[in-house]
């Protein structure tokens, strides 16, 4: 939390939310009898405002990795479509940026105004899913609209990061 707030996510209108709770928990039947599992708890949520969540944040004890919380991180931020994911263990931070696929340590957390243009940088790009599946016959038509946006100069071309 320290080093979030040397970051500047304590100041206003960025916010973090300490101890997000996101769902109830899985329904399961056992004898009968509807119970429900863990929740799922995310440590922290960083925002831009009270309406835009941008990343999720994974505390793990300083005793443990800060890997050893990343996939947790980007299970939660993949569950509530937020862009980056942090694990931190209090020593080291290890960064997962969803929009370029990255991971990346990172020495502090990054400020609001970094993550909002690296945000809007990467949401002026278009990108294409990665999680598609398509049959034999959905090559073809894609083949064609893909050339045909590559022919087309009134697209904006993005520049690399």
């Amino acid at each position: 939390m320290p080093r979030l707030r040397a970051a500047g996510w304590d100041d206003a209108p960025p916010a973090i939310n300490e101890q997000c709770t996101f769902t109830d928990g899985r329904v399961t039947f056992v004898g009968g009898r509807a119970r429900r599992g863990r929740q799922k708890r995310a440590d922290y949520i960083l925002r831009f405002s009270a309406d835009y969540p941008i990343a999720v944040v994974e505390a793990k004890a300083s005793s443990k990795s800060a890997g050893n919380g990343q996939q947790q991180a980007r299970d939660y931020a993949e569950i509530l479509g937020l862009k980056f994911a942090f694990a931190n263990n209090g020593a080291d931070i290890v960064e997962f940026d969803f929009f370029t696929g990255s991971e990346t340590l990172r020495a502090d957390f990054p400020a609001p105004a970094e993550l909002r243009r690296a945000s809007a940088r990467a949401s002026a790009c278009p990108t294409i899913p990665r999680r598609i599946a398509f049959s034999r016959q959905d090559f073809p038509t894609l083949a064609s609209r893909f050339a045909t946006i590559r022919r087309t100069p009134s697209i904006k071309r993005c520049k690399p990061f």
